[in-house]
Order: C-alpha cells, then structure tokens, then sequence
C-alpha cells in the first residue's frame, strides 16, 4: 500500500506522460502542412471524356480457347509438311497457351515430360473399339484428322445398318497404281497459297499496329503490338521445322489383317480394317520432342514472346487509345476466324491425301445382315472384310444361323479370291452358278429349323450381293480397255 507522498509522485509522472503525447501530437500536426503528401489527399472528382474505350474486351486475349491449343499443337508437329505448312494465328486465347507451358516448365521435375509433349497429346481423343487385337483404343488427333471426318460420315434412312469401311494401310500396291499420292497440284496450290495469306495478312495487321503506335505516340500499343509481332516471328520459325515428332517405335512386319469395329453413338458401324503392324503402329503412336539446340531455342523464343505478349494484352490494353484498342480487338476477330477458315482447308487437303481411296460406305441397307454380307462379298477385295468374325466379336447374335452365316460369306470369299486370281471361270450365267458357290448355298440350307423368311433372305442377300461383284468387275474391266491405246 503505497503511503501518501508515494502517490502524490505518481499522479505527477501521469501529468507529464500526457503532456508530452500532446505536445508530440501538436508538433505533428503543426509539420504535417510541411510535408508534399498532405497537399495532395485524396479528393473526389468527376472527369468527363469522350473517348471510345474497350477497356473490357482486353481480356479476350487470353481466355481459354480450345482451338488456340490445337492450333499450337499443330504448329509445332507440322504433321502434313509434306503438303502444306500449318499458320499458327493470333487468335483468341493465343497467348495463353506460352503461359501455360512456361508454368509447367517452371513447376516440372527433371523426370517430367517435356511440356510440348503435353500440349501435342493434351487434344488426343481415344477412340473405344471392338478388335481382334488386344488393344481396344485407338487415338484420334491432328495427325489423323481425315479419319475423324470419316466417322463423321452422313448417315443414310437406316443409319443403324450403315457400314462404313476404312483400310488404314497407306502402303498398298493398288492404291499407289490408281491413285495419286496426295491431292491434286492444283488443290494443293490453291491450299497452300490461301494458308500462306492467312499468316501474311496476320502479321501485317501487326505491321500496322506498330506503325500506327509509333505515328499516335501510343507507347502502350507500340509495345503491345511489338510484343505480338516478335511472337508472329516465333511462330513463323517454328513453322519452319518440326520440333515434336511421331516417335519411331520397332515393330514387326506382320501381313495378318486385322479389324477394330467402333459402333457410333448417332448410329452406323466403321470398320477399320489393316495389316497387323499398321494397327499396332496407330495403337501405339505417340510423341517425342527433338531435344537439339535449335529446337530448345525456338521453344523458349516462341514461349517467352508469347508470354509477354499474354501480360501486354492486359496491361497495355487498358492504357491504349480508343482506335488502338479496336484495331487490336480486330487482330484477334481476324486470327480466329482465319483459323477456322485454315482448319477447314487443311481438312479438305488432308482428306484428299489421305482418305480418297481408303474409305467406303456401304449404305441403304433394310436390315444389318444386308450390310455385312454386302461389306463382306460387294465390295472390292481392298476394303473386303474377309475372315471377320462378326459373331466372335459380338457384334451379331451367337445363333447357329449367323454362325452358318459367316461360313457361307467365308466360302464365297473363297470363290472371289480363286476368281481375282485367275483360277476359276465364271460362268455365263453369273458367278452364282458356279458349282462350288451352290454347294456353299446348299450347305447353309440344308437341315435348318430356323425362320425359313431369315433364311431365304440370307441367301438372297448373299447372291445379290455376289452378282453386284462381278457386275462391278465387269465394269471395271470395260472401262480399262476403253483407256487403254490402240494397238499399232
């Protein structure tokens, strides 16, 4: 308990710590008129200005789009160099695509895939199929585009019975006699030129811009536009090469025919039909990036210039004039239509290279019997679907009718075969009299318990289809002698 003086002596002390608080304070308040921030607090002012502005819409410029990751992809591929060379645009989202795969170099271990190896499989699309293979996928991407448009193929009234056939060896001997080996010179000129325009017309649009910065005293869309012009150059030299390629796998030539059947969700079967070792190569492609120098510095150039053009998009757009800003929002409109319009070229480019002579449709059947037996006996030996267990894969009903089926179809392939050979005649009547294609009709016959309507219409269907064969031979035959020259 302190005594009276005690007390007395700490009132006093209090009285002066608060004098001294309040002298400080008077003495801060007296300096603050002194000091250069109080002269300027903050105040609330209205500005009026007429400027058209798009501030808003800079952020177009680095929205996600799938389209720009594809077209990236294709860009460092170069798929199809050997006929066209694909212009990677500044479209919507563009930008954004450099960003992504700096992140991931900057987060990646040592034992990490190589980013461009990620951004060429990141679009890939794994087809479910039914084979007589063990593998059960196969993938669709840039590099087979053609065989997307062919699963896409236009349904007829029964699309359910539709069959559409796709022979996926490239190396076939017939194919390289009748046809040739790639679209024609004046498609592809034609191709070629309107892609090189696109990717002129892109980078003088960014031309423009940098003129037009230097001519306004625009410093935020000189450097915006600058920016965008070296990454167009990036692109340009990347085109030049193919920095991710299909990797080179050892696999055994084997001649085997082999079938993947992919059943579509709208309606309508493709059957791919291959050699054992052009499957298995579809099955198991995939991507490498070319680890050189060149390449490394062309990745980092196209990377950087695009992730600084990304930042620019936003800092530079809201600071830009108005007329600038329109101009860059009309490079980006452009880009990405020019990209649909280039995707759609190189589709058509594509399909003639590729998918010309390698597919057929066997289309307007009443019922899917009629489809397979017309795949199976119609067609022409290429597309052919010979030894196709239809039952086994289960894609038809394990009935002893069907099963009897196939081995009818199988016996009539027989008869094609020793016919396309030369080993058999035909007779005058038609192929269906032939004595061995009866005894494979009274085979199927004999002894059957089964609907006698399904029977007959099995073997109508079979010998319909038979007689449209040799009739399509004939044709064939007809229209060869009327190329061929007079003799002299």
């Amino acid at each position: 308990m302190p005594t009276k003086p005690q007390r007395t002596i700490f009132t006093i002390a209090a009285n002066l710590r608060w004098s001294a608080v309040g002298l400080a304070l008077n003495a801060v308040a007296v300096r603050a008129d002194e000091l250069p921030l109080a002269k300027h607090g903050p105040e609330a002012t209205l500005n009026n200005s007429t400027e058209v502005t798009f501030d808003p819409l800079g952020v177009a410029a680095v929205l996600h789009n799938p389209r720009a990751s594809l077209s990236a992809a294709r860009l460092y591929t170069q798929y199809d160099r050997r006929f066209f060379i694909w212009p990677h645009t500044m479209m919507m989202g563009a930008t954004l695509i450099p960003v992504k795969v700096l992140v991931e170099h900057l987060t990646a271990t040592f034992q990490s895939i190589h980013p461009a190896i990620t951004l060429c499989t990141q679009d890939t699309q794994n087809l479910p199929v039914v084979s007589n293979m063990v593998f059960k996928e196969f993938p669709l991407d840039f590099g087979n585009m053609w065989l997307g448009d062919v699963i896409a193929f236009k349904s007829s009234s029964k699309p359910a019975n539709d069959f559409m056939i796709v022979c996926m060896d490239s190396d076939d001997d017939d194919n390289r006699r009748q046809s040739p080996d790639g679209p024609s010179k004046m498609t592809q000129w034609l191709g070629c030129s309107a892609l090189n325009l696109i990717s002129l017309i892109n980078g003088l649009i960014i031309v423009a811009g940098i003129v037009l910065g230097l001519l306004s005293a625009d410093l935020w869309a000189l450097t915006l536009f600058f920016f965008y012009g070296t990454h167009w150059l990036a692109g340009l030299a990347v085109s030049m090469t193919s920095l991710v390629t299909p990797q080179k796998i050892n696999i055994k030539k084997d001649p085997t025919p082999r079938f993947a059947i992919y059943q579509r969700p709208a309606g309508g079967t493709v059957v791919f039909k291959g050699r054992q070792d052009t499957m298995e190569a579809w099955a198991r492609s995939t991507w490498e990036f070319n680890r050189s120098l060149k390449n490394s510095i062309l990745h980092w150039f196209w990377t950087i210039t695009g992730t600084l053009s990304a930042i620019c998009s936003v800092a530079c757009m809201v600071n830009m004039l108005g007329y600038m800003q329109l101009a860059f929002l009309g490079l980006l409109v452009y880009a990405s239509l020019a990209e649909i319009v280039a995707t759609r070229i190189t589709r058509i480019l594509q399909g003639e290279a590729e998918a010309l002579d390698r597919k057929f449709l066997v289309e307007n059947n009443p019922f899917r019997t009629t489809g397979v037996i017309r795949a199976t006996v119609e067609v022409d030996k290429k597309f052919r679907l010979s030894a196709l267990d239809w039952v086994g894969l289960k894609r038809m009903p394990s009935d002893q009718i069907f099963r009897d089926m196939q081995d009818l179809l199988a016996r009539i392939n027989e008869f094609q075969a020793e016919v396309e050979a030369g080993r058999e005649v035909v007779p005058d009547r038609g192929p269906r009299w032939h004595e061995k294609v009866n005894e494979a009709f009274g085979r199927f016959a004999e002894n059957r318990t089964e609907d006698p309507v399904l029977v007959a219409r099995i073997q109508e269907e079979a010998k319909n289809a038979l007689e449209k064969w040799w009739r399509n031979r004939e044709d064939a035959s007809l229209r060869t002698d009327e190329i061929k020259p007079p003799l002299v």
